[in-house]
């Protein structure tokens, strides 16, 4: 049986099957304007579909493995694509229909599981848009919209299922095979100097190891 891309309204009734696809879709995306849908599928290629008409508008693949999750920008620019490859991918499409990646973001060291952009509430705030991304690796993330990656953030101590940026782009939830959800502060994170950061973790080992000269434990100390 071809596997096919079933569209239902709310009351029941199905308002348009996409066919053409080669395998199961396991992840599936809204253009925000409403007019187009993203799914990745178990043969490596993401679809793009004229949601009005049900036609395919065109295939990527690029990703070498199955496609975990698909996100679009605020402003329908960008589509992210998370793969089993271990890789995020960011594709442009301004032009209607794109034919190459813009950009593969690579640093993750497993299964990318899902991706997602920072809200339109940050650009307004002449913030830096980001894109998030949650991986089997059990770290997050965090990379400016032309690739470059910002920082990761590794608390976690098992695989990250689900990243979401809060709706002023101020906060991130990460939820985790570890069985806990963290809050990150990103203002907090973003500014953080990494000295202080290191300091902040080892001041209470300085201040009590026995092992530790007296001027080892001033290290930290303006």
């Amino acid at each position: 049986m071809q596997p096919v891309i079933q569209i239902w309204q709310p009351d029941g009734p199905e308002l348009v099957t996409l066919t053409g696809r080669r395998s199961p879709a396991i992840s599936l995306a809204w253009k925000h304007s409403g007019d187009q849908l993203a799914s990745g599928g178990r043969d490596n290629t993401i679809n793009l579909w004229d949601f009005l008409t049900g036609a395919l508008i065109t295939s990527l693949a690029e990703h070498t493995a199955p496609i975990r999750d698909l996100a679009f920008s605020p402003d329908d620019q960008l589509l992210a694509s998370a793969s089993e490859d271990h890789r995020v991918k960011l594709w442009d499409l301004s032009s209607g229909s794109p034919t190459r990646a813009l950009t593969t973001l690579m640093g993750h060291t497993d299964q990318v599981n899902d991706v997602t952009f920072s809200p339109a509430a940050i650009a307004a705030a002449s913030q830096q848009p980001l894109l998030a991304s949650a991986s089997v690796d059990k770290t997050i993330k965090l990379w400016t919209l032309d690739g470059a990656l910002v920082t990761t953030l590794d608390r976690h101590t098992a695989k990250v299922q689900e990243v979401v940026f809060s709706p002023d782009g101020r906060l991130l939830f990460s939820a985790s095979g570890d069985n806990t959800v963290i809050r990150w502060d990103l203002d907090a994170i973003l500014q953080l100097d990494p000295l202080d950061y290191a300091c902040d973790w080892v001041r209470n080992y300085l201040k009590t190891s026995p092992t530790l000269s007296p001027g080892d434990r001033q290290l930290c100390e303006p």
